[in-house]
């Protein structure tokens, strides 16, 4: 269901008009982690009802950042990485790349004329986790990809749970 919703996000992300601020660090407190929003994506609005996550785009809307935290639901967090893998393959994602180990793990893949990078890092002794979500066009591969190697460096995850 997390995963659904998670998703649902993602695709109204692709439609919203963006809002005028700048460049920060985004922090959810309800999960607890920070992630340094890279420059050139500002909030679509504000944090979700629930406080899961936040959404960012570029000025031109051919990139997305979808940051969001959850609870593990499943019996491990490399299952719920799997999970999530899955899930996007049954919505017609072509993943082309998976790795992780010890408390994270990424999958990245295709649909269409997009790419979407997705990591995932266990938090709270793998009783929640921190997600971020890099989904941009195929033509803008140049500009994003380098981007794919900083996220584990801009995510800070939560080590004081509750």
């Amino acid at each position: 269901m997390r995963t659904q919703l998670a998703a649902a996000t993602l695709a109204a992300a692709l439609i919203l008009p963006i809002s005028a601020q700048g460049a920060e660090t985004y922090t959810n407190a309800r999960f607890g982690f920070q992630f340094d929003v890279p420059d050139g994506f500002t909030a679509v609005q504000a944090s979700s009802e629930n406080g899961d996550g936040q959404v960012f785009v570029t000025a031109d809307q051919r990139a997305t950042l979808t940051l969001f935290g959850g609870n593990v639901t499943e019996p491990s967090f490399a299952a719920e990485v799997g999970q999530a893998t899955q899930y996007a393959r049954n919505t017609g994602w072509n993943i082309t790349y998976e790795a992780g180990q010890n408390g994270w793990g990424v999958y990245s893949g295709l649909f269409t004329d997009q790419i979407l990078y997705a990591r995932m890092e266990a938090q709270c002794n793998d009783t929640q986790f921190a997600a971020v979500w890099l989904l941009f066009q195929v033509q803008d591969r140049p500009v994003f990809e380098p981007l794919t190697n900083e996220l584990a460096q801009r995510l800070k995850t939560n080590s004081d749970c509750k």
